[in-house]
């Protein structure tokens, strides 16, 4: 897929290679762990300068990638700009709904490391509870 000079100015990651390179002739640099879907959908967002109403209609799945693919090519504003939609979409939501977002599964470490929290938690507020009962005792 070809990109505009103006969209690759953005991508610090790929800049600092051109700029190795010191050629003005067109280079081809792979992106394995950009899809075409993606790129183009990075391309739409920066030529329609970031806009907001455009971030709200992308899918949770290609929101997360464009921001992980903007972490990848540095592309700042892109990464600000994306973080800040999935904070805004997870604020004040349960953990189920950001596990699921983030696809976070429970294993059973996972489990075992809530079970482990929980009886930590239950013994520190007994232990204050003896505490308390003790002083009221004295």
């Amino acid at each position: 897929m070809e990109v505009e000079i103006s969209i690759v100015k953005e991508m610090e990651t790929i800049q600092a290679f051109i700029n190795a390179l010191d050629t003005d002739d067109s280079v081809i640099f792979p992106l394995p762990r950009v899809s075409s879907h993606i790129l183009s959908r990075i391309m739409e967002l920066i030529l329609k300068e970031y806009d907001q109403e455009l971030v709200k209609r992308l899918s949770h799945e290609e929101l997360k990638e464009i921001c992980m693919v903007a972490n990848y090519l540095n592309m700042k504003t892109l990464l600000h700009l994306t973080a800040s939609a999935i904070a805004n979409l997870i604020q004040n939501k349960s953990v189920e709904f950001v596990r699921h977002f983030f696809n976070i599964l429970m294993n059973g470490y996972s489990k075992m490391l809530m079970k482990i929290e929980l009886n930590a938690s239950i013994f520190y507020n007994y232990k204050y509870q003896f505490r308390y009962f003790s002083f009221i005792c004295d």
